[in-house]
């Protein structure tokens, strides 16, 4: 879930849109779609990241990667 070699992480670095952000991340992990409320917790947590903007989308995809839902969809 590090940023590197054209992951989906590092893709997501690169997106000023947080909503953009979301869609990256969750389709790459979770394939589906965020739903407004995921759209929206996103936005929050990267508007209060400040200088630590990728260093939260990187612990976004590792928490994704260790949610249930991950873990039972794979």
């Amino acid at each position: 879930a590090g940023p590197g070699n054209n992951n989906p992480t590092q893709a997501a670095t690169t997106l000023a849109d947080s909503a953009e952000v979301a869609k990256v991340l969750y389709w790459a992990y979770l394939c589906r779609q965020p739903r407004e409320e995921e759209i929206a917790m996103v936005a929050e947590q990267l508007e209060s990241a400040g200088d630590n903007r990728n260093g939260v989308i990187q612990e976004m995809a590792w928490s994704l990667l260790a949610s249930a839902e991950f873990r039972f969809s794979r």
